[in-house]
């Protein structure tokens, strides 16, 4: 922390301490105004964040991935983020030949600031899952919210797979 200049780095990169209430509350805004392709910007954010951001997190997860499993190198890449405050997650194989595993997230701040919903809430999230297995496994990768706190669900789960081409 910079006293005199207001800067927060770590490891090289400026970051910024928001509360979630913050990003909620500029999502339910997006939502008010363009409806439900508010998703859309808010996933492509956190997907671009997760990519530009690789290198806060290689250091955080300091392991070399090419010398793990993909699913290993995958979930401490993804586990790093609990260091900053996004909630503990997890990666769960459904069939890592396949490229599609399963995300768990407990006590994301999102969903907690959020509130009750009908539906899930953690598109940024998603997005930034979503990167981090693109750049952590070098393919193209989707990341779907199926599971949310905000929809009274015990976590958020968050299922990544191949994404395709028509």
């Amino acid at each position: 922390m910079d006293p005199k200049g207001g800067a927060f780095r770590l490891l090289q990169q400026r970051l910024l301490i928001v509360r979630p209430e913050a990003l909620v509350d500029l999502q339910k805004h997006l939502e008010e105004t363009i409806g439900l392709s508010s998703k859309g910007f808010l996933y492509l954010a956190g997907e671009k964040s997760a990519s530009e951001g690789h290198d806060v997190f290689a250091s955080l997860a300091p392991a070399p991935a090419e010398s793990l499993a993909p699913l290993d190198a995958l979930r401490k890449r993804i586990g790093a983020m609990s260091l900053l405050g996004w909630g503990r997650l997890d990666v769960v194989a459904e069939d890592p030949s396949a490229r599609r595993f399963l995300v768990s997230l407990e006590d994301s701040p999102i969903a907690e600031a959020y509130g009750d919903s009908k539906r899930p809430v953690c598109h940024l999230l998603a997005g930034w899952i979503a990167g981090t297995a693109q750049t952590v496994l070098a393919e193209d990768l989707l990341c779907e919210e199926v599971a949310c706190r905000a929809q009274g669900r015990p976590r958020c789960e968050f299922r990544l797979r191949p994404t395709p081409y028509a």
